[in-house]
Order: C-alpha cells, then structure tokens, then sequence
C-alpha cells in the first residue's frame, strides 16, 4: 500500500481492465453507430423521406443542397403552399432540413430570419389546424365490428380479435404492441401488467407498466385478458413476438409483426361489422378508442393520461373522438352559482 502526502493511503487497484487501442476507423464507425442510434427509426425514416422530397426539387432547380442556401430553402418552402401541401407536412419538411443540417455539422437554414418570416407567414396564412384524423375504434364500434368479425382461419381471428381488444384496452401505439414479448405480461390477480419497455416518447427505454384486468362474464366476448389467453394458448409459445405475422397456410410466423399491419387488421375487423366505413380507421384508432370511450363514461383526464402515457394534456386531449358538452365541460354555471349563493338578499 503506497502512502501520499497528508496521509491519504491508496490501495492499488486490481480491477482496472486495459482497453484494447481502437483505430481511428473503428472509432468513427462507433461514432456513426451511436449518432445513428440517437433517432428513433421512424424519425429516420421520415426524415429520409422529407429530405428526398427537399434534394428531389433542388435537382430541377439547379440548387445546392448541403449546404443549402436560405434562400433556396425559403423557395423551396413557398413552391410546397403552391402545391398545396399542408401547413404541418411543410413545417416537418423545414424540421427534417434542420436535422440533416446539424448532423452533417452545418448551420441550419432554418434558423435565418428570413426562412423564419416566411415560415410565420405560412402559418398564419394556413393555419396550424390538425388534419382530419381517423376515427376511434371506441367500444360502441368494437360492440359491432368484433361479433360481426369473420376470418379466413383460426390463427387470424384468434390474433385480430386479441390485438384489437388488447389494444383497446391498453392505448398502446401499433410500435408498441407490435414490440412485445410474451415475457412482458405479468399475470397479477384478474388479469395483467403490461411492461412496455420503450416508446415513441421512451426512445432511452426507462419503461412504464399498464394493467390490463379482465371482464365479468356477461362481456366475456369483448374481454381483452380473455382474447389474449386464446391466441396465446393457440400459439402455443412460452417466449418471443405476442403479435406475429401468419404464414400463406395460415399457421403464425416465428416473427414479429410490423407495425404497418396493425393498421391492415383494424380496417379488416372494422368491415366486417358491417356499420362502419373502414377506411376512416386506422391503427391509432385503438388508442383514440380507449381516450374517446374513457372520456364519454367520465373518466378524467389524469387517469386517462396514466394507461396512454401522455406527458401533456394537449397531446392526450388530441385523440378524443366525441362531441362533449361545453357547458358541462367548462361547469361556469356551478362555479357561479356556489359563488354567488351566499350574496342573495
């Protein structure tokens, strides 16, 4: 033991591990792979795909690109409103060319006063109004769509029911129900808890839990626990993807499957009930189906908040699908009558 002045006594360490050299090519491959790894894949994928858009007119417009000038930036944005793009797609294409920008280690166009002016006067001309957004797949639409529901096998109506239900009842994204694993579900009393290990809004993975507790037996067909048990029992897997793709045969996939399908099996239960127009629902239709139907039976909007995993009260208040009363939502009439009882006579 080696002794320092002022008597401080350092133990030598035997737990240091060397660190094998790494060559200035394996450290730049890391840099990239960790750098790459800092966007979620739908952030890059849309990126990638606003930045084709962005390129794709600078091509015919004999423009650079990267570094691209503000002022071609500015064009660019105009030529968008001409072609009659929304206000919200061509504000994302000016975020998709500031990411790209700062990635490549360029100063952003977008940050210059006169891309600035011109994007403020595209929203006030616009407006920032939300597009229209697809229907909830509530519970009044699954009292119809589910006992009206007829697949081609057992294996796909066993696997619909239980995503549409279990969807429902959770408020996940397709992401997220496409990315769980049989481990995931936690058999607790009536039902389950749900680990969901990583989202749109948890890209670092610190996770959450959502339960999910079974139906008394006179709503046993439209029971989520229920549903779940049965494909998983027809499965017949102890491990891996709870949601998979089906073979030409019928029989499931070892894989998992991709989000872009939930949006196939929601129009597919939707039509056939018969009542509703399936190409006004989609795959986020399951989670505005538990915010509208949690909404319409009183359900206030912390505890809603609690199971969808909203951070803000504009982004939950988003997927509610409802006409609510304004009279009874804003209650003036009860904040002013207990505020005046005491001043009659």
């Amino acid at each position: 033991m080696k002794t320092l002045p002022g008597r401080v006594r350092v133990k030598p360490s035997t737990a240091i591990v060397p660190i094998a050299p790494s060559s200035p090519t394996e450290l730049a491959e890391a840099i990239q792979e960790f750098t790459v790894a800092s966007v979620a894949p739908n952030t890059r994928r849309a990126r990638a795909a606003d930045w084709k858009v962005f390129t794709s007119w600078c091509a015919v417009q004999e423009a650079e690109t990267l570094p691209a000038p503000p002022k071609t930036v500015a064009e660019f944005l105009v030529s968008q409103v001409r072609a009659k793009k929304a206000s919200a797609t061509i504000i994302r294409y000016s975020q998709s060319i500031a990411a790209v920008h700062r990635a490549a280690g360029h100063a952003s166009p977008i940050g210059n006063e006169g891309v600035q002016l011109v994007l403020r006067g595209i929203r006030r001309t616009l407006g920032i109004r939300p597009q229209k957004q697809k229907a909830a797949f509530s519970a009044e639409v699954a009292e119809t769509a589910v006992p009206g529901y007829v697949p081609s096998n057992k294996y796909q109506g066993a696997r619909d029911l239980a995503l549409v239900l279990f969807g429902l009842a959770t408020a996940m994204r397709e992401s997220e129900i496409c990315a769980l694993d049989i481990e995931d579900l936690k058999p607790v009393g009536e039902g389950f808890l749900v680990d969901i290990k990583r989202s749109k809004t948890d890209q670092e993975g610190r996770g959450r839990l959502v339960a999910v507790k079974r139906l008394r037996e006179e709503f046993a067909a439209f029971c989520q626990v229920r549903a779940l048990e049965t494909w998983i029992a027809l499965l017949g897997a102890k491990e891996g993807p709870i949601f998979r793709g089906l073979r030409k045969n019928g029989r499931p996939r070892p894989t998992r499957l991709l989000p872009g399908s939930v949006d196939a099996i929601v129009k597919r239960v939707v039509s056939s009930g018969g009542s509703y127009d399936a190409k006004k629902f989609a795959g986020h239709s399951l989670r505005a189906g538990y915010v509208t139907t949690a909404r319409m039976e009183g359900i206030d909007w912390g505890t809603i908040m609690e199971q969808t995993g909203h951070k803000t009260m504009e982004g939950v208040k988003r997927y509610a699908r409802y006409a609510p009363d304004t009279f009874a939502a804003t209650r003036v009439e009860e904040v002013f009558r207990n505020a005046f009882r005491g001043r009659k006579g």
